[in-house]
This record gives C-alpha cells, sequence and structure tokens, in this order.
C-alpha cells in the first residue's frame, strides 16, 4: 500500500552560538534537529535520586528522557523554538454547556495518562521527565462570550492567541484548553 505522506514542521531559524551553548553538547543537538539518533552513542543520563523534583523509579532515579521527549526538550531551549510543535485543535461546542461535566471529564482525562501530566525538567543541566500527581486536572480557561458584539472575530483573535502562545516545558501543562 502507498504510504501517507505527513506534513514536516519546519525546523526554528536558530543562532549557532545558543545551539553550541546548550547542556546537552551539540553532538545531541544536531541528532535532534535533524531526527535522528546516529550520533547519539550513550543512552539519556538521569538525575540522582536526590534531586527533589521528580518520582524515582525502581532504580532510585527520577525517568530519562525518551528519545523523542530529549529533540523536543532540545528544541524547545532554542530561540524561536517556542511554538513549533504546538498543536491547535478548535472544537465548537453548541447548546447549553455543563462546565462542571466536562471539567470533571478533561481532569479525568488528565488523570488517566501520565503523558499528559508529565513535565520535562532540567537539573545539573540533565533534562528528565517530571510526572504531576494524577488530581494535577487540565488547563481550562473559560470566557463568556455570550455579551460579546462579535464573536466571531473574538474567537478568531483567540485562536490565533493559543496557537501561537509557547508551553513551558518545565513548568507545564503541556496541554491547555479555552
Amino acid at each position: 500500500p502507498p504510504s501517507r505522506a505527513r506534513p514536516r514542521t519546519r525546523a526554528p531559524d536558530c543562532d549557532p552560538h545558543s545551539v553550541l551553548s546548550l547542556p546537552q553538547g551539540k553532538g545531541l543537538v544536531l541528532s535532534a534537529i535533524r531526527g535522528s539518533h546516529n550520533m547519539i552513542t550513550t543512552p539519556p543520563r538521569a538525575v540522582s535520586a536526590a534531586t527533589p523534583d521528580g518520582p524515582p523509579t525502581e532504580s532510585g532515579t527520577p525517568p530519562a528522557l525518551s528519545w523523542a521527549q530529549q529533540r523536543l526538550w532540545v528544541l524547545a531551549q532554542l530561540d524561536g523554538a517556542g511554538i513549533a510543535y504546538n498543536e491547535p485543535m478548535g472544537f465548537r461546542l453548541r447548546g447549553p454547556l455543563d462546565r462542571a461535566t466536562l471539567v470533571r471529564a478533561l481532569d479525568a482525562l488528565v488523570a488517566r495518562h501520565e503523558t499528559l501530566r508529565t513535565r520535562l525538567v532540567s537539573a545539573e543541566g540533565e533534562p528528565y521527565q517530571r510526572i504531576d500527581p494524577p488530581d494535577t486536572g487540565f488547563a481550562l480557561a473559560v470566557e463568556d462570550l455570550t455579551s460579546c458584539q462579535d464573536v466571531e472575530a473574538r474567537l478568531s483573535v483567540r485562536r490565533r492567541e493559543e496557537s501561537f502562545t509557547p508551553f513551558d516545558m518545565s513548568r507545564g501543562p503541556l496541554a491547555r484548553g479555552r
């Protein structure tokens, strides 16, 4: 069967000095930008168990980043890369909305899936995963537009704002709604 082509996200323009100043070294940076693991010869190193900001694994260390997370973390360190991986999605809800039910449903989704609670943090220059507790909740901003004169124009502005607002990988959340 024919393969399906996927759109590629263009890598952000970056200053070579900022690339080389990253703690991961130029091999990891170049590998991350190319999307290849060929240049990396050792797996990611987890920080010591004494780090207060990560749940220890069975070995006593916080979870190391996957290769894809490493690539995302490295790119996020570069100027201008903050929105390169944003995936805006819009859903139009019509009719009466039970906000409490929506909030409970989104919070339950976050509680069920660790990936929605995972942040990428750094200690001693090494990134690792910080998985927040299940009761973290979903970041949902509610804005009542019933008194707005031009709802479509306001929604267009909000969509644009959300699309161009970067995520802070270390503070989270890495998913949000409005």
